[in-house]
């Protein structure tokens, strides 16, 4: 039995007393309000996950349900698909690449169920995630909503969003760091996040910090929810893996050796000069 497994199994025999309880309420005329609270959102859940894994891009998304419901937010579990996002992130780094994939789910999805709370633990608490992979072993691990304000609105959301423009800015913003983009990967849970490797010009040391280069990327206001760095050496050799996750405060780092100094790497964070601070 996986680890996802095994934690489903916990949150369902806990589940399985609780609607045990809520039955014998029912039976005397209590508790029907909170099946109908919970059936409202199940549905709420389905339609969130649907809308989102349609987006550009989610296809990795498979499944999201509820594993168990607190009184104040959500327990998800995400199971994701092989993805094409970070396959060239060395395998130690493969956990960073699939938890910036989940939080972007947890994310949207927290954005569309949401009623009045202000910030997204009150809506998702976190999730149990298993990625699957379509080369090396499955990844497994858990996730945690930080205290971020709902209601994000991010420019690449908007109908006048010039997503050509804005790569092309990008692609300037990398050049004068002395960068070169190997790759770009652009997916859309609700606005616009982008995966970005870059490769740095041969014999060129680092003129900046990670959250400097997070910055001229983002822009000002912030264009993107969220944001997965690979930085390479000028041979190709992965130095830093980054992700972050701005609807939820998640982020994941790994670096070569040497490299998180080299960098001033740092984990999660938001970048240096950006509306959130």
């Amino acid at each position: 039995m996986s680890f996802l497994d095994r934690r489903i199994a916990a949150a369902s025999l806990v589940s399985a007393v609780v609607l045990g309880i809520a039955g014998v309420a029912a039976a005397t005329g209590m508790g029907q309000d909170d099946e109908n609270a919970r059936r409202d959102t199940e549905a709420a859940l389905d339609e969130a996950v649907k809308t989102v894994a349609a987006g550009t891009g989610m296809d990795f998304v498979d499944r999201v349900t509820t594993v168990s419901a607190h009184a104040a937010s959500l327990h998800l579990a995400i199971s994701l698909g092989p993805s094409a996002i970070g396959a060239k992130a060395p395998a130690p780094a493969q956990e960073v690449v699939r938890s910036w994939e989940a939080g972007l789910v947890e994310g949207a999805v927290g954005e569309l169920i949401r009623s009045d709370e202000t910030a997204m633990n009150q809506v998702i608490s976190g999730a149990e995630v298993a990625a699957s992979e379509s080369e090396g072993p499955n990844e497994e691990f858990s996730s945690s909503v930080g205290y971020i304000a709902t209601g994000q609105r991010f420019a690449s959301e908007s109908p006048e969003f010039d997503r050509a423009a804005a790569r092309r800015e990008m692609e300037k913003a990398l050049a004068e760091l002395g960068l070169s983009v190997v790759r770009m990967d652009e997916v859309r849970p609700l606005g616009v996040a982008v995966a970005i490797e870059v490769r740095l010009a041969p014999g060129d040391e680092p003129g900046f910090t990670l959250d400097q280069l997070r910055g001229r990327l983002l822009g000002d206001p912030m264009a993107y929810e969220g944001l997965l760095l690979q930085i390479d050496s000028d041979r190709g050799a992965p130095l830093v893996v980054a992700g972050t996750v701005y609807r939820t405060g998640e982020g994941g780092l790994w670096s070569a050796p040497g490299a998180d100094t080299r960098f001033n790497a740092l984990h999660g964070g938001h970048p240096e000069d950006s509306p959130l601070g």
